[in-house]
């Protein structure tokens, strides 16, 4: 963010990576300073970071330059509750992300251009995958914690199941169902597809009936799990 809003690298940057950092010109910071309509930020996780040593100078890589070891687990236990298999669930670090381009790079118009739900695919049946009811309560309890920090736009990742880096076919992402032994096959919205859908209808004004979810029973449909509107509730409560 410091050369789009300052024209130069941080001071951090220059300490740590000396000769291998390139050097902007004059020319060039002119260019790159303010060179943008507006932030994407993709957003998933939350971790901890712990200060490590330098790596070896002979074995330096993009990976050990912050000298950070990145963990969702310190000292004083687990930065949140892991409800959904391996997945930590900490909504509240999208509006931290937030808050930092706000206080350190002016506010500038920020559009979240991935947020979305990793669910294992771990051979279940396709009508257990579809009733997923966790990723509605990630999805939701994200959007409530930006609703008053961002105006420009938010994109769920993804609209369907995919072919996903690292992992292959054995995680999920999408708000429609795939078969992936049968890629043309006619494709379900599931839960969380058919929530968000009534999410998007611009005959409810949702965000603001999060703020008062109990009076609204914001959500209390066929599509939520008890569990998530709890979540949800208690985020409200805490005025996220």
């Amino acid at each position: 963010m410091d050369p789009l809003r300052k024209g130069d690298y941080p001071l951090i940057m220059k300490q740590i990576l000396k000769e291998r950092l390139p050097r902007f010109t004059a020319t060039e910071a002119l260019l790159v300073k303010g060179s943008y309509d507006f932030i994407g930020v993709n957003y998933y996780m939350t971790q901890f970071a712990k200060a490590v040593p330098p790596a070896n100078p002979n074995r330096l890589s993009v990976m050990t330059d912050s000298h950070t070891h990145l963990s969702y687990i310190n000292k004083d236990g687990p930065i949140s509750r892991c409800p959904f298999g391996d997945v930590y669930y900490h909504p509240r670090g999208i509006l931290n992300v937030l808050e930092y381009f706000k206080e350190n790079y002016g506010n500038p118009k920020v559009c979240i251009t991935e947020n979305g739900f990793r669910s294992l695919d771990s051979n279940r049946l396709a009508d257990e995958i579809k009733n997923d009811h966790e990723r509605i309560e990630f999805i939701c309890s994200h959007l409530c914690f930006i609703r008053s920090a961002i105006e420009s736009g938010y994109f769920v990742w993804s609209l369907g199941d995919n072919y996903e880096f690292c992992d292959g076919y054995t995680v999920r992402f999408g708000l429609t169902y795939i078969d992936f032994a049968n890629i043309t096959h006619i494709r379900d919205l599931k839960s969380s597809g058919k929530w968000y859908q009534e999410f998007l209808k611009p005959k409810q004004n949702v965000i603001t009936k999060v703020q008062d979810y109990h009076s609204q029973r914001f959500l209390d449909d066929s599509y939520t799990h008890p569990q998530s509107r709890n979540t949800l509730a208690h985020a409200a409560r805490h005025k996220c």
